[in-house]
């Protein structure tokens, strides 16, 4: 679960519904949270993002490849994140970088 901390005092907002999540990364501008999880326990993960002032969670990927470790670019309007996929007829994988925005 992800929660916004209040600065004032130990108040506690919801974020997220009760969700395993990793790879935790915050905007610099304060606007985004973004993670990945694996909501429907297939042990491969999508890219979420939630704006940090409240509001729905926005899935950043829908694929059945493992989506990890979201950064924000410096001004915010990029996730960087990282894609492992396997090689088939092999027992490699192969992990690549991709972006995308992390609203719309």
């Amino acid at each position: 679960m992800v929660t916004l901390t209040h600065p004032s005092g130990w108040r506690f907002a919801p974020l997220t519904p009760d969700l395993d999540v990793t790879s935790l990364a915050v905007a610099l501008d304060g606007r985004f949270v973004a993670f990945a999880t694996d909501s429907n326990l297939s042990g491969r993960h999508e890219l979420v993002s939630v704006p940090l002032a409240g509001g729905p969670m926005r899935t950043l990927t829908h694929n059945d490849l493992d989506d990890r470790d979201p950064r924000f670019s410096a001004d915010g309007r990029t996730i960087v994140f990282t894609t492992t996929f396997p090689i088939e007829r092999t027992r490699c994988t192969l992990t690549a970088a991709r972006s995308l925005p992390p609203s719309e």
